[in-house]
């Protein structure tokens, strides 16, 4: 089933409707026109209670003052591209400078705008938007659509698919803060697995510059083990396969996510930046309150000889796509 409200209004007075999602069970999934952004995910615990595990804010206007990227799916390209530039067919693209020296997140635009939406069945939306030429430096148009569906095993599913004009390069993701202490607590008591053998190292403005085996280091999460007060914004290459990529585990609740993805990296992020801001209920935000698994090409890809194999350019004619799969279950 799904339903719409109206979630505040833009800068310039236009409506911000959220639409949610919800299964047979009664769990739910809502998602706003504004930046494609995840606001609440409702999912049984232990004892059957369903417990928002996301994130977030109470009205349009919180995410639009707060920053950060909470909830919002970004591009055009996820990550940081070092020195805001990259090199694309012989020719050098200057991008929005908005993270230091350096390009986060594509820039931002399409995080904070509207997109169209349609729905796909019961338990499915469309949600489009079209990056016009030039947008935050990128070449091409750049249409993006991504399909997010919620069923009845609380499987949430992102499937995103782009195509160009022109040659341009794109790296999507979503940017969820998930807890699944239901917002009662930060997350450094819940337990970490990682299906990857190999880390980026990064320099003091967090661009990769080498990547290097976990093992012996604080980024060994091999074996499941709680994720503490270290911080974390490292990406982690993938080994792939059809089974789960990475799961969460909160020990007090019994909520535990896994995820599957064709990415060949992740990007976990522990919070370390939020807004002195009130989250949803007015609980504020504070260093470990989330974690994102943020699944792409490794960031700065662009510019490393390392990942020019990766899948991110985009040439008219051809369709990127790429996927990313949330299960939730409990133990």
């Amino acid at each position: 089933m799904i339903t719409k409200k109206p979630y505040g209004r833009m800068p310039d007075g236009s409506p911000v409707t959220a639409y949610t999602l919800e299964n047979a069970s009664g769990a739910s999934a809502t998602v706003l026109d504004l930046g494609a952004t995840m606001v609440s995910l409702y999912v049984p615990d232990r004892d059957g209670k369903l417990t928002d595990v996301l994130l977030g804010y109470d009205s349009a206007e919180g995410y639009l003052e707060g920053g950060e990227y909470i909830g919002a799916t970004v591009g055009r390209f996820a990550g940081r591209i070092a020195y805001a530039k990259f090199p694309l067919d012989g020719k050098e693209y200057r991008l929005t400078v908005n993270d230091g020296e350096h390009s986060l997140h594509g820039g931002g635009t399409m995080s904070f705008s509207l997109w169209d939406v349609k729905e796909d069945g019961e338990n499915a939306l469309i949600l489009t938007y079209v990056s016009p030429e030039g947008e935050n430096g990128y070449p091409g148009t750049l249409t993006v659509n991504l399909r997010l569906s919620f069923d009845d095993k609380n499987e949430l599913k992102f499937d995103y698919t782009a195509t160009s004009d022109k040659p341009t390069i794109c790296n999507l993701t979503n940017h969820a803060y998930y807890n699944l202490g239901g917002l009662r607590r930060d997350v450094l008591g819940h337990e970490l697995w990682l299906n990857s053998e190999i880390y980026s190292a990064t320099d003091r403005d967090l661009i990769p510059i080498a990547d290097e085996p976990v093992e012996g280091t604080p980024y060994d999460f091999r074996t499941p083990r709680k994720i503490g007060k270290a911080i974390y914004d490292n990406n982690f290459m993938l080994r792939g396969g059809s089974g789960a990529q990475a799961t969460v585990y909160d020990p007090d609740t019994g909520i535990f996510m896994e995820m599957f993805t064709d990415a060949p990296a992740v990007v976990v992020y522990t919070s370390v930046m939020l807004p002195d801001q009130a989250d949803k209920g007015g609980k504020r935000h504070s260093v470990g309150a989330g974690i994102c698994l943020e699944t792409e090409v490794p960031p700065n890809a662009p510019n490393c000889e390392r990942y020019k194999d990766y899948p991110y350019i985009i040439r008219p004619g051809q369709t990127w796509k790429t996927w990313t799969t949330y299960r939730f279950s409990v133990r």
